[in-house]
């Protein structure tokens, strides 16, 4: 049985290499910039969808939209936890964001609260 390409989610022409597309372009150019080209082709895929290929540009324009929110939900996280207050495990003292504690501390894993633990 033949395997049918999925057109819409993972096309054959975006697929054919190591890293898919999309995932190359975030490591290339970042994740704000796909985020902006995620929109635009949001936008061109419903504006031509009922002239050019209907449910199937549909069905783009909404694996974007998805592409660009689940972009966006990891930009909101990153930003939560760079501006967090943060609570010195070793001294106790409270420092107004991740990045404070990293810069004064020297400690560059920055996902937990306990990232300002001396190394």
């Amino acid at each position: 049985m033949e395997n049918k390409e999925d057109v819409v989610n993972h096309p054959n022409h975006y697929t054919n290499r190591e890293i898919e597309c999309i995932d190359e372009m975030i490591q290339v150019f970042g994740k704000q910039v796909v985020m902006d080209f995620c929109l635009c082709n949001v936008w061109k895929y419903r504006y031509r969808a009922l002239a050019k290929n209907g449910q199937e540009d549909i069905e783009k324009s909404d694996w974007y939209m998805k592409k660009y929110l689940e972009l966006k939900e990891d930009i909101d996280k990153a930003a939560k936890v760079k501006n967090s207050k943060v609570k010195c495990n070793e001294t106790g003292e409270i420092l107004k964001s991740a990045k404070e504690a990293c810069e004064k501390y020297g400690v560059h894993h920055l996902n937990t609260v306990d990232c300002c633990n001396k190394r």
